[in-house]
């Protein structure tokens, strides 16, 4: 746990050095997608896709510098996206390196949990999505911090 925890926090320092960040963010804002409810779709899906992969620290220490350049560049409020992706990171339940294989050790069939997996992440992430666009159009103190 402590080799999973510590490489994602170095790759996500890695990440930020190497300056991959703000190519993203470049790239992601070339779209021209407006603030609101498209930027904050591709922010979960990014951190949720991320946590599927690897650990939730590594998910969050690399999808969150990947959003405040996007929003930086795009030179909007960072604040709420950043909420949301923290929530979406958390969104994982697909592969046992997300959920941390104990279904996987008390007897879970794997190909259930890819199964149900899949739905229930699809349903967190669009859930998280709509939540968060909600609450950043129309609660002030969701863009404060």
């Amino acid at each position: 746990m402590i080799f999973l925890f510590a490489s994602g926090l170095a790759l996500g320092r890695l990440v930020i050095e190497t300056g991959a960040i703000d190519r993203l963010a470049v790239i992601i804002v070339g779209l021209q997608l407006p603030p609101g409810l498209m930027t904050m779709a591709i922010s979960c899906t990014f951190a949720c896709f991320l946590s599927e992969l690897s650990s939730n620290t590594a998910a969050a220490s690399i999808s969150i510098p990947v959003v405040t350049g996007i929003t930086g560049v795009m030179g909007v409020d960072p604040i709420p996206y950043i909420l949301g992706t923290i929530v979406a990171a958390n969104c994982a339940y697909i592969l046992p390196v997300s959920t941390r294989a104990i279904p996987v050790g008390y007897g879970l069939n794997p190909s259930l949990q890819i199964k149900y997996g899949i739905r229930l992440s699809i349903l967190t992430c669009a859930t998280t999505i709509i939540i968060c666009t909600l609450f950043m159009n129309y609660s002030p103190l969701f863009n404060e911090l």
